[in-house]
């Protein structure tokens, strides 16, 4: 998740050259999706369960 500067936010391009830079390959990650609002609960915590669901789907847990 980056935090992104209404004003100036960056390009693909540009977190692409960054992430080469200060990353590691194997870091860098293959896909770059911007997003204007980040989805909260309840009790307006980041829902990363609703950031996740797209990519992984209904039935899949992390450790276990």
């Amino acid at each position: 998740v980056v935090p992104v500067d209404p004003g100036a936010p960056p390009t693909p391009a540009e977190l692409e050259a960054w992430c080469r830079e200060h990353l590691g390959s194997y870091k860098i990650p293959r896909l770059v999706e911007f997003i204007d609002v980040l989805p909260r609960n309840e009790m307006q915590k980041v829902d990363k369960k609703s950031l996740r669901k797209p990519y992984w789907g209904e039935g899949r847990t992390i450790g276990g």
